[in-house]
């Protein structure tokens, strides 16, 4: 059974949730045993970030009853992962079963969940433990943002992403009324880790953002 299931969501899509998921999940992995799951059936990409447009069993082929949890994990550049498949034919899937998949997971689960307000997400926020809100210093973005905390109702934290300084932590912590996990500057090795498929922290592990996703996976695992 997962010892914690994090759920990454977002009032709106565009933010950096799946990078956020995978980077995160890639620096959690250093103290404790991460999966990282694309809960995204209907438009997927966490696969693609890594490179790979096709698996031989998905999240979707465990939905529908035709394989097992344990055959859809994969090791990906040193991060386990549970890809959703970017066929058309599996876009009907229906995902009422992905609690008790969720709850199946051994170790720490990070989900890539799908943007904004829909059942999946609800569902999914329903057996996390934690859930991580993703926005950019953007006004629509933080409008969603704060929708996005009273949908969660509990145990919610912000992300801010490719934050350049113009709006202060303190003040996007007020407005959404909860408090700020982490702020991820924004980093032009970013654009080029995606150009190359890798995850930030393989590509420039030592880059500000990269420090960053370290610095909160630390504060997740409770270390220094």
């Amino acid at each position: 059974m997962a010892q914690k299931i994090i759920a990454i969501v977002s009032g709106k899509g565009g933010v950096g949730k799946t990078v956020t998921a995978l980077n995160l999940g890639l620096a959690l992995s250093k103290y404790q045993q991460v999966t990282v799951v694309d809960a995204d059936t209907t438009a997927s990409n966490l696969a693609l970030h890594l490179g790979l447009t096709w698996f031989p069993i998905t999240l979707q082929d465990v939905l529908s009853g035709s394989a097992r949890i344990e055959n859809a994990v994969y090791d990906v550049q040193g991060i386990k992962i549970i890809p959703s498949s970017l066929s058309l034919n599996y876009i009907d899937t229906k995902t009422d079963k992905l609690k008790n998949i969720l709850r199946s997971l051994s170790g720490t689960v990070i989900i890539d969940s799908p943007p904004g307000f829909g059942k999946d997400v609800h569902n999914i926020l329903d057996e996390s433990s934690h859930a991580i809100v993703v926005t950019t210093p953007e006004i629509a973005s933080i409008t969603n943002a704060i929708k996005m905390v009273k949908f969660a109702r509990r145990n919610v934290s912000i992300l801010i992403n490719r934050h350049q300084g113009f709006l202060k932590k303190q003040h996007i912590e007020e407005v959404c009324e909860a408090p700020v996990i982490g702020v991820v500057p924004e980093d032009k090795n970013m654009a080029k880790s995606a150009f190359e498929k890798k995850p930030l922290l393989h590509y420039k592990r030592h880059s500000k953002a990269s420090r960053e996703y370290m610095r909160i996976a630390a504060l997740l695992a409770g270390s220094e």
